[in-house]
């Protein structure tokens, strides 16, 4: 089981949310954003699917919310928009357009540090298996920031992407045992870093493979742009005088 072509997770139960609640650029699916609902279903869902609108159009604050899915108590998790969709989730553009974010069923008033279930945490290391596999790499990809400076880590917390311009908050108030779940990442099984043989979407590429191993490359934000692996590097087609083609280490057309 793994992330489809365009997105989603095979395993998850599709609830598309409302399509005009994300940006319109695309996800670069840098790193992954944890939250915490602090609630259930019922209340997250009321808010994703509100249309409740101020004086001038917008939506209002809290109408104005979305992410990619929801993670309840039994781990049977539901998806609301494909991992390339850019949801207003985690505080600001950066962390929107860079980030994938799940809620976290649980944490209520009362009890915001609820320890997540042992089905929770199942399913974040599934997801983030699925991630990974899906972006051609191994679970190694996934580290915590070293500080509170990190730009570069990939595993993040709602309340740690203040550094990407997102306003103050607790979220998700200490639920995720990340010791734990980093133990589980290092021991599971190892991703593989590609698909089997023929093309893969691996954005902004496609990617062919022959077997584990890629062999050729379409994209990347010019139409028709083609590279082709030379031992451990990509040289790309280039049109030279007379129209004669011929491989090089510059990229462009």
């Amino acid at each position: 089981m793994a992330i489809t072509p365009d997105g989603w997770f095979d395993w998850m139960r599709r609830v598309a949310g409302p399509p005009d609640k994300v940006y319109s650029q695309r996800n670069a699916v840098d790193f992954y954003v944890a939250h915490s609902a602090v609630g259930y279903y019922g209340g997250w869902s009321s808010r994703l699917f509100s249309t409740t609108r101020d004086a001038s159009g917008h939506y209002t604050t809290y109408a104005a919310a979305s992410t990619h899915g929801w993670i309840p108590y039994d781990g049977a998790c539901v998806q609301h928009y494909p991992v390339t969709a850019s949801c207003w989730s985690s505080g600001s553009r950066e962390a929107n357009t860079r980030g994938v974010a799940f809620e976290f069923e649980g944490g209520a008033p009362g009890r915001e540090s609820e320890p997540l279930t042992e089905s929770q945490k199942a399913a974040l290391g599934r997801i983030l298996e699925d991630i990974a596999a899906w972006k051609g790499v191994t679970n190694a990809y996934w580290r915590r920031p070293a500080n509170d400076r990190d730009l570069n880590a990939t595993l993040y917390e709602h309340r740690e992407c203040v550094r990407f311009g997102a306003g103050p908050t607790a979220c998700p108030s200490n639920r995720i045992a990340w010791p734990e779940l980093m133990s589980r990442l290092s021991s599971a099984r190892p991703q593989p870093t590609g698909g089997t043989n023929g093309w893969r979407a691996e954005p902004p590429y496609q990617v062919l493979y022959n077997g584990s191993v890629p062999v050729l490359r379409i994209g990347g934000g010019l139409p028709g742009r083609i590279s082709k692996l030379f031992g451990d590097r990509y040289l790309w087609l280039r049109l030279g005088e007379k129209g004669v083609a011929y491989w090089s280490t510059e990229e462009g057309d």
